[in-house]
Parts: structure tokens; sequence; C-alpha cells
């Protein structure tokens, strides 16, 4: 993933941000499933032997470098969560650290409820395959109405489709890592690191209202 280290720091300042993990009224109501979406459980896996993902702020969808840096994040700022990730090998080593993890699709309703999405403030999805990513934020929308839903674009045409499915905001590699270049160059020119953060958000805010407009009927 040429932009996974942009991508994963993008993702993980939003999802630090205040307003986001406050605690949020939990309206919930379970759906039927996807059809075609079924939940993948490996027997050498087993049960999550950590827990059952009743309090946990958090589901991040996807253990890879993005997600590893968002853990990472969470960890270190001692916020609750769960990884959910269809790499047995991955869940091993996670549940050996003492992270919450889960085996199999996160498109299964039966999942993300073990997963605790019922209870969770936000979803993470970090997966670059979008049919996986649309699964997983309709049914996660559908059983928590009030989570708020983090996720990923690989180019600007999934942004709508993506958005369709119910998620709140989405990061785009490519406009990150252009702000990236910005703030290196503005760094070497030798402004102020206030100046340049005002910078910076103004143009994040400008780049994506403007990807709005134009993906709007």
């Amino acid at each position: 993933d040429q932009y996974g280290l942009i991508l994963a720091v993008a993702l993980a300042s939003i999802l630090v941000s205040p307003t986001l993990l406050r605690l949020s009224p939990l309206l919930l109501r379970l759906a039927g499933r996807l059809p075609g979406v079924q939940w993948k459980e490996a027997a050498e896996v087993g049960e999550n032997p950590l827990g059952i993902g009743q309090e946990n702020q958090v589901v991040l969808c996807g253990y890879g470098r993005v997600g590893a840096v968002l853990s990472d994040v969470l960890s270190r700022h001692e916020f609750p969560y769960t990884v959910i990730e269809i790499n047995p090998v991955t869940i091993r080593e996670l549940r050996l650290r003492g992270i919450e993890a889960w085996y199999g699709d996160a498109g299964s309703d039966e999942l993300l409820i073990r997963a605790g999405i019922r209870h969770a403030n936000i979803l993470v999805v970090t997966v670059s395959d979008l049919l996986a990513s649309r699964a997983a934020i309709r049914r996660a929308r559908a059983l928590n109405p009030a989570i708020t839903i983090i996720t990923r674009a690989i180019s600007r045409q999934d942004v709508q489709v993506l958005k369709d499915a119910g998620a709140d905001q989405i990061v785009q590699p490519e406009f990150e890592a252009g702000l990236e270049c910005v703030d290196h160059m503005l760094h070497t020119l030798g402004m102020p690191e206030e100046e340049i953060a005002t910078i910076i958000a103004d143009r994040r805010q400008a780049l994506y209202e403007r990807d709005d407009q134009s993906a709007a009927p």
C-alpha cells in the first residue's frame, strides 16, 4: 500500500478526535444478514478468550499496515477497542498480545455483534476491498444506527458507494499524500508550525468539500 502510512496517520487523527470519541446514544436495531455474505470461522482459531466485545468504543475492521497504526494509537491513549481480521495468524498474534480480536468476515451480523458493534461508538474499516468494506458498513449501520463509521476510499469513484452504504467519514490516500507533501515543503521553507497546521486543515476541508460537490447528483 503506497499510501499506507499517510492514510493511517490521517485516520488516526480522525479517530482520536474528542468529538468522535464521546459517548453517543445507542439506538439499536438488529437487521437481517446481507445475502451472500457468510461469517467464516476457523476451528483452530476458536472463540475469543478475551471477552465478548461488550465495552469497546472502537471496532477496527482489518489489521494490515493501517489497522496496526490505529491499534497502536488506541492502545497508547488507552481507548478500548477490538479487531476483526480474516488472517488467523494475525488473530493469534493479537490475542497473545492481549488485544481482543475476532476472526471472520466483518459483513456478518453474527460476527459484528460478537465484536460488540451494538455497544461501539466508532467503526473503522481499513480493508482495501470495496465490496467487503460496503458490506461491513451496511451491516454495522443496520445494527447500530448511532455509530460513527470511518473508512478509506482507494479511488474517488468509491467515495459515493461508501457514503451510500452509510460511511460518515471517508479518507482518500491521494488527498492525504498531497497534504503531506505540502506539510514537508512548508516546514522546509521555515513556516511556523501553527500556520502550517492551519493551512493543512483549510486545504483538507476544501479538498473534501470539493470532492463532495463533484460527487453530488
